[in-house]
């Protein structure tokens, strides 16, 4: 296992009793930059994107729950989403080498530039 691919829901702070807000955040976590310890998490992942970002609008998305009704209507939405977005996504980084190309590119979503410099150099010295 070179990477895990993690697919989180996060509740906003302005849900309510009668409302609960939501987006989905997509993570990979590569056991090779891991510390000693640290389990998979979106917090301790080496990307982090939020869905919203990948789809057409590319801007943060928020799912409200306010009833039964609305929360079939949600899962149908981010269901399509997860399918046409955000599995393609995770599909792309399969390995710490895909998270290498990726920061090798310049990018790196859910990181500083410095942490991707830092784990860029990790997984070449462990390459050697």
């Amino acid at each position: 296992m070179d990477v895990v691919h993690l697919v989180g829901l996060q509740s906003s702070a302005s849900s309510t009793i009668h409302a609960t807000k939501v987006t989905v955040n997509l993570a990979v976590w590569c056991k090779r930059l891991a510390d000693p310890g640290v389990e998979p998490s979106v917090m301790t992942a080496h990307w982090r994107c939020r869905l919203g970002e990948l789809m057409p609008l590319h801007s943060d998305a928020w799912w409200s729950l306010p009833g039964k009704g609305a929360a079939a209507l949600a899962e149908n939405e981010i269901t399509s989403a997860l399918k046409a977005y955000g599995i393609p996504a995770l599909d792309a980084l399969q390995d710490c080498a895909s998270l290498l190309a990726l920061w090798d590119a310049g990018r790196s979503p859910g990181l500083t530039k410095i942490q991707a410099l830092r784990y860029s150099e990790i997984l070449r010295a462990s390459v050697v």
